[in-house]
Parts: C-alpha cells; sequence; structure tokens
C-alpha cells in the first residue's frame, strides 16, 4: 500500500528525470559520422566556356583540377598560380594520393597554355592528363 501512495505522489510531483546526456552523445555520433562520409565537389568559380566533344565522358574519382581562362591564366582552387605551382601542385597531390589530373581550358585560350600545363603535369608525374569537355548534345 505505501509503495502504491508513493507512485501516486510521484505522478502527482511530475519528477520524472529524463537524462539528456545519451541524446546529445548520440546527435554528435550522427554529425560526425556525416562529416566524414560526405563527399564535397569543389567545383571552380572561374568562368570558363568548355568546348563540346561528342566522345566527352564523366571521370570518377579523385581529381586534380586546374583551370586556364580565356587570358590565359592558370587557377588551382581559384586561386591564380603559375606553371611552378602547377608542377609542385601536382607532385605532392599524387603522393598523397592515386589521382587523376584534369585540366579545364577555356575555348579561347591559347592552346600554347594548355600544352604547357599538361606539360608541366607530366613532368611532376602524372600518367593521365584529361581536357574537360561539355558532352556534344
Amino acid at each position: 500500500m505505501k509503495k502504491l501512495r508513493d507512485l501516486e505522489q510521484m505522478k502527482n510531483d511530475g519528477a520524472v528525470d529524463i537524462n539528456m546526456s545519451p541524446l546529445i552523445d548520440m546527435v554528435f555520433l550522427l554529425l560526425i559520422f556525416f562529416m566524414v562520409t560526405s563527399v564535397f565537389v569543389q567545383r571552380s568559380s572561374v568562368e570558363v566556356e568548355r568546348p563540346t566533344a561528342a566522345s566527352a565522358n564523366t571521370k570518377e574519382g579523385k581529381k586534380i583540377n586546374f583551370t586556364i581562362d580565356s587570358n590565359g591564366n592558370v587557377f588551382y582552387q581559384n586561386e591564380e598560380i603559375d606553371l611552378l605551382q602547377v608542377r609542385a601542385i601536382t607532385s605532392h597531390q599524387l603522393a598523397k594520393a592515386e589521382t587523376s589530373v584534369v585540366v579545364i581550358a577555356d575555348t579561347k585560350s591559347q592552346t600554347g597554355m594548355l600544352m604547357k600545363v599538361i606539360d608541366n603535369c607530366k613532368i611532376a608525374g602524372a600518367e593521365e592528363v584529361s581536357i574537360a569537355a561539355d558532352q556534344k548534345q
């Protein structure tokens, strides 16, 4: 009888304690899980008009992207770089992981600059250098 009275007293008091620690731990674990498993696509914000090709296809996997604008300036991750930096960045990225190199050149850019970028990537050790193009409709 005493237990029944204690139970009724507890219901009337509303003294139910909810432990929030496991909930907070679970939220943080989910946050870490989503951060680790997410893949971020890096797009160049440099405005480039890509050429079109009927044989263009999509490359999967990790890539090193260099962009050449219509004025012949070379960019890596939206920062202007010179040709020596192309070689250094390529060798550094290739040392970290097996990757391929993609050169995104504007249709109005000079072929000479494109060849210099490809040449520096090959000298740095890149076995595969691709030129980005849009699929021809």
